[in-house]
């Protein structure tokens, strides 16, 4: 028998109204694998058993609700790598990127991150937030986000961008809740929106003040329902 999956709405009805927001507490059932300093082998397992949870955490969320959706494809790297959609991929500076053409997200882990104290909460944080864009892919966010953004001006370009970003961020906080009993402490997760000085990103990506809050919003809620970005007010997405 197909199921009847449930109509996604498009355009603007998609990023304010999302089916998605009606979802209970995202949860999920997983056993992470032990992560030893300075391996990449280690931190590969680590990360693919991250993703695995993901997995389950995301499907089961759109089945509660009746939505389709399908995992995204996955690749862990040291070094950027050409996406065949998407190009050279993470962006210049940044170590995480998802490519909607592509259905896949990538994850760079510098060398000297293999034995830093916060690597596992780095890479649980990252690829969580990447997972969350595939998370708007299906929920056709990603496109209106494409479409608003053609011909307008910077400003409103980087608004929102910002609301997308900003978006995902709470949508990892989401899921790093459903995960926390095989994560870092929370407090880890807190240290990585600190100590940055000329944040490249902040224009399109918000503050480390405001990925902090909405971060923590998704975490302590750990409903879909809190990351609605795209009706808060400007303030709220700095």
């Amino acid at each position: 028998m197909i199921p009847n999956w449930r109509n996604v709405p498009w355009g603007r009805a998609a990023v304010v109204n999302s089916p998605l927001y009606a979802a209970p507490r995202v949860k999920g059932n997983c056993k992470i694998s032990t992560l030893r300093s300075g391996s990449w082998r280690s931190m590969k397992k680590y990360m693919e058993s991250v993703s695995s949870c993901l997995d389950r955490i995301w499907t089961g969320t759109f089945k509660a609700e009746n939505m389709y959706f399908a995992p995204p494809k996955r690749k862990f790297v040291q070094r950027r790598v050409r996406d065949p959609i998407c190009g050279l991929v993470p962006r210049k500076n940044d170590t995480g990127y998802y490519c909607g053409g592509t259905t896949t997200y990538y994850m760079l882990v510098p060398k000297d991150m293999l034995r830093h104290p916060l690597a596992a909460a780095f890479v649980s944080k990252t690829i969580s937030h990447e997972y969350g864009h595939h998370v708007q892919h299906w929920t056709h966010i990603l496109d209106y986000k494409a479409v608003e953004g053609i011909a307008v001006k910077r400003a409103t370009t980087d608004l929102l961008s910002r609301r997308l970003e900003l978006q995902a961020e709470c949508f990892a906080g989401t899921a790093l809740k459903a995960m926390r009993r095989e994560m870092p402490p929370w407090q880890q997760f807190r240290y990585l929106f600190t100590g940055v000085v000329n944040d490249p990103f902040a224009h399109d990506h918000g503050r480390q003040s405001t990925r902090l809050m909405w971060t923590e919003k998704g975490y302590r809620s750990g409903r879909p329902g809190v990351c609605n970005t795209w009706s808060s007010p400007k303030r709220k997405v700095t």
